[in-house]
């Protein structure tokens, strides 16, 4: 059974202030891929740091180059932010290795390509300066997004949400906007299935410790996505 049309319930709803609510109703969305780099060394007792190269010097450099590259980037066109793990070794002890993930959310499929090749070249300038020769420098470019961007703010269905949520949704006009958060409605998307995401929850509290949906909040959307689908339904 292939659908005509997506809803994704991510959480849409926003707030500037304590007294200010809004919804975000999103019909397009930001690409994602993953770069993961990881530099190995020697490992062992760390009374004998000197014997070997210690993968998490470069790492660390690493990241840091990350970051001040990430600050150079304009927000428009790609948001970029690096994670660092290393071998589970109990204290005393050398990592033989260290991984570093950069999680790359970019606007502008062109910009991509270049993007990758940055840090690629930033991870082999952190291992020369800090391990030399003897360490290794492994990079997998995950150039299949994770989450490919998709744009279907012309779409019927965009401007039929729109019209359903605005007649129910008192708190402020809702308009399509872009999703800075990847979901899987990217993969509806990729067979042409048109999209849009809107939900109940607040989008501050997602991935968060407090992160929770209210069941006024709930209660809320049910009429919007009945009426979308009856109105929807009577359209096609």
């Amino acid at each position: 059974i292939k659908p005509t049309a997506v809803v994704i319930g991510q959480p849409s709803m926003v707030s500037d202030d304590d007294s200010k609510e809004g919804l975000h109703l999103c019909a397009s969305q930001i690409g994602r891929v993953i770069y993961s780099c990881t530099f190995r060394g020697s490992g062992g007792h760390a009374a004998f740091a000197l014997a070997g190269p210690n993968p998490e010097y470069p790492a660390a450099a690493f990241v840091a180059a990350v970051g001040h590259y990430s600050m150079s980037i304009s927000g428009d066109k790609a948001v970029i932010r690096a994670d660092g793990t290393k071998e589970s070794v109990g204290p005393g002890v050398i990592s033989s290795w260290a991984k570093v993930d950069v999680d790359v959310r970019y606007n502008d499929p062109k910009v991509i390509g270049q993007i990758l090749t940055t840090l690629h070249q930033l991870a082999e300038e952190a291992q020369v300066k800090f391990a030399g020769a003897k360490s290794k420098v492994e990079s997998e470019e995950m150039t299949d997004d994770l989450y490919p961007p998709f744009d279907y703010s012309g779409d019927s269905l965009c401007q039929l949400a729109e019209e359903v949520l605005n007649s129910l949704w008192n708190d402020s006009p809702v308009v399509a906007k872009r999703s800075e958060i990847g979901t899987d409605g990217s993969f509806y998307a990729a067979e042409g299935i048109p999209v849009i995401i809107c939900g109940p929850g607040w989008q501050r509290l997602s991935h968060s410790p407090n992160e929770h949906l209210g069941f006024d909040d709930v209660e809320r959307f049910v009429p919007a996505y009945i009426k979308l689908a009856i109105n929807y339904l009577a359209k096609a």
